[in-house]
């Protein structure tokens, strides 16, 4: 696993466990698409805008066209075992934290998620209450790092 950090990153409104949950899901189904090893590569950056956008990126069998607009959809799976539930909620909590998500992919050659996370919420009709979370990229999978 890879991390670039550019530049330096504001803290974001958003629950840390539903962080912690988003890249547990991303970085599990990378490891599992790429069979035979890969490269998974976590990039963040703070945009003008305030947006903090974080990429998650591997180098496995891509995702086929037919199957992108399908891959939020609840119970939507291609793996044997897969509930089809994770990326579900990844779309879920993001789009609760006024966030979005969106994904680019290559058959053979790989899949990015981009996140776009908002600073402040863009709620208008209430003050946003939620705690703020420091972004740190992922370690290696299964270790925890604080946020």
């Amino acid at each position: 696993i890879e991390e670039s950090i550019s530049g330096k990153i504001s803290e974001v409104r958003m629950d840390s466990d539903q962080l912690k949950q988003i890249f547990m899901n991303l970085l599990l189904n990378a490891i599992q698409a790429m069979h035979d090893g890969g490269r998974i590569t976590v990039t963040s950056e703070q945009r003008n805008d305030g947006d903090v956008v974080i990429s998650v990126s591997d180098t496995g069998p891509g995702i086929p066209e037919e199957n992108l607009e399908k891959i939020f959809d609840p119970f939507f799976t291609t793996k044997p075992d897969g509930t089809g539930l994770g990326l579900s909620i990844i779309h879920r909590i993001i789009k609760e934290h006024d966030g979005d998500i969106k994904v680019r992919s290559t058959v053979g050659r790989g899949t990015t998620f981009e996140l776009t996370l908002p600073l402040e919420s863009r709620r208008g009709e209430r003050e946003d209450t939620r705690p703020a979370c420091r972004f740190l990229p992922p370690g290696p999978f299964g270790q925890d790092r604080k946020v």
